[in-house]
Parts: C-alpha cells; structure tokens; sequence
C-alpha cells in the first residue's frame, strides 16, 4: 500500500514540475542535486567504516583460534546450554562420542575441521606415587562454531539469552 501512495506522490510531483517555468525548476533540481550529494557521503562514509570492520573480522577470522567447550557455551549463551549441555547435545546428534571420560569428535567432524584433540599427559598423585595419566581436551573452531550453532538451529534449541 505504501508503496502505491509514493508511486502517486511521485507521479503528482512530476506533473507539477513539470508544468513549472524553467526559473522555477532550476532552484528545485540544485537542491535535490545537493541533498543527492550529502546521501552520496553519507553512504560513502558507511561503506568505509563497513569496510574497516570488515577487515578486522577477517583479521580475528583469518588466524587459527581454537575454543574449548565451555568457551563455546558461552558464546552461544543459550538457555540452559552449559559446557555439560552442550557435550552431551553433540554426542546425542553422533558428532562426539565419550571416550574414558572425554568427549572425543568423529573423525569426519575432525576432517572437517570444526575440531580438534589436544593430548597432553599430567601427573597424578596415587598415594604410592606419581602416575602420568593422558587427557584429552575436545576444542573447536570458528568453522566448528558455525557448524554448532546451526546445529542448534536446527533443532530449534536457538534460544540464545536476551541482554
């Protein structure tokens, strides 16, 4: 409907312009020429600060960032999607599986590059002595990131909180 009375509105203001002495287009055409150019800066000006931002993201993008699960809980911050949460809604979809107490990625989801296994070794106190156990860490990318996120989409667990 809008779009209707601007169409009418535009066709009545060229009549009426149209039907104006050249003296009197003139004042009218320099003025909308004017306005034509600050709309012109105007958008200039955003498109370089589009711009600016822009390269920062590519920036942060660009470098290899891993995230632990609790990291990625908490960007998402969707109700009632904690690190726990979250581990066992990616082992229920068959991307994690519990291995020893950690949740370990299929291959094809480490293939793709939306995670990665840090093994690392730490020593435990057994009482008789020191006993080196390995751990394994889950992390994910920001690919993984997306990967998750439209995961939740899906499932419409998309409840992120409201700030």
């Amino acid at each position: 409907m809008d779009e209707i009375m601007k169409r009418e509105e535009g066709q009545k203001f060229l009549e009426l312009f149209n039907n104006l002495s050249p003296e009197k287009k003139l004042p009218i055409v320099t003025e909308a020429l004017k306005e034509s150019e600050r709309q012109r800066e105007v958008a200039v000006k955003k498109l370089d600060e589009s711009k600016d931002k822009m390269a920062t993201i590519e920036r942060v993008m660009g470098k290899e960032k891993w995230y632990s699960m609790r990291e990625a809980a908490d960007i998402f911050a969707y109700r009632g999607v904690g690190q726990n949460n979250l581990l066992q809604y990616l082992g229920d979809e068959g991307i994690l599986l519990k291995s020893n107490g950690s949740w370990i990625p299929y291959r094809e989801y480490i293939e793709r590059g939306y995670f990665k296994v840090n093994v690392y070794e730490i020593q435990v106190d057994t009482g008789r002595g020191l006993m080196t156990k390995v751990q394994k860490k889950t992390v994910v990318s920001l690919k993984g990131l997306d990967f998750i996120r439209k995961k939740l989409a899906e499932n419409e667990l998309d409840n992120p909180v409201e700030e």
